[in-house]
């Protein structure tokens, strides 16, 4: 078996308590607080580009079919239990849709998208996949095009935005890309995300909503034209900002992150339902108010609260109770 590559597992933990920062931030109101706008601006340009280019880094073609959509149930499997909890919520609100369980509640999105651009790679003619820059250049034309679309389904703005990083992740699998990276001369990183950085406050950009890619540009915030330079603009600063953010990322070497990053799943799904269940209560004690202090022990408790967890053997069930079941009983 191929030895798992410890700075990459590193780095997914690092941009999954990055991705868990971000949405306790958003819960606790402090996306369109001043300063804290940006930040969480700086890190959608990080997280969720990284994550999916990674997720199309590590994608195989070459997988037994049989296999391949085994993986594809697994996925579907945990997205599907860890969609019960909306489900329940919905229910009890009055407003029950059976398009619940399909549409993904909140953060969710990750999932479905994931297995669409896994079926789509899987499954696309040799010869349409062997033009690569053709096939990008195609799905960056996909993602602004799509933003014309009037679909609320923040889901789908989403596949077709990310769908560029995965298939760009997929198609440098074979290249010595996250090494090339490694050797950057970290000066080089450092000024470019100090620069973006100063940028985003200098400037009071407030694209919050349009930077996490979940809207058509037929929105409040913005006319339609600055909503598609605003896409164009988050394309750009994805591919260098998260570029060189990887750069300084896979220098950090720590065995233990390298294990948590195994589990990132885990800490991705569960962090989800954590803060959807407990926030309304957090709310009812008054404590879910724009206050960076109560944010940060909510951050720290989750991180605290799914690495303990991931500690347990038995954390596979949660995820995937029916086929850890019958693996265990085969």
């Amino acid at each position: 078996m191929k030895k798992r590559n410890e700075s990459i597992d590193a780095m997914k933990f690092l941009l999954i308590t990055m991705v868990v920062f971000d949405h306790c931030v958003q819960k606790f109101q402090l996306s369109t607080a001043p300063y804290y706008e940006h930040i969480y601006q700086l890190f959608q340009a990080i997280n969720m580009p990284i994550f999916v280019f990674i997720s199309g880094f590590f994608m195989r073609r070459t997988s037994e079919k049989h296999k391949f959509y085994k993986g594809i149930i697994t996925i579907l499997e945990t997205y599907i239990v860890f969609q019960i909890p909306f489900l329940l919520i919905s229910i009890f609100k009055g407003n029950y849709n059976p398009l619940n369980l399909i549409q993904p509640g909140w953060a969710m999105w990750y999932l479905p998208a994931l297995i669409v651009w896994r079926i789509v790679a899987y499954n696309l003619p040799e010869k349409v996949f062997s033009k690569k820059k053709l096939l990008i250049l195609s799905l960056i034309a996909i993602s602004l095009v799509g933003g014309f679309i009037p679909t609320k389904s923040f889901a789908f703005q989403r596949i077709i935005t990310f769908a560029p990083l995965f298939f760009l992740g997929f198609f440098c699998a074979k290249t010595p890309i996250l090494d090339n990276l490694r050797k950057i001369n970290p000066f080089i990183p450092i000024s470019i995300i100090t620069a973006y950085t100063i940028i985003l406050f200098v400037t009071n950009i407030h694209t919050t909503p349009l930077f996490q890619q979940d809207n058509t540009y037929y929105n409040k915030w913005l006319s339609v034209p600055c909503s598609f330079g605003v896409r164009i603009f988050w394309h750009i600063v994805t591919l260098i900002v998260g570029s060189m953010s990887a750069s300084l990322i896979l220098r950090i070497k720590s065995k233990w992150m390298a294990e948590m990053g195994m589990h990132t799943l885990l800490f991705y799904v569960g962090h989800i339902v954590v803060l959807t269940v407990c926030c309304p209560l957090v709310k009812k004690l008054g404590f879910l108010q724009p206050n960076p202090f109560y944010m940060m022990v909510m951050f720290c408790l989750i991180i605290a609260f799914f690495t303990i967890l991931s500690k347990c053997k038995w954390h596979k069930y949660i995820l995937n109770p029916i086929t850890t079941y019958i693996d265990q009983h085969q």
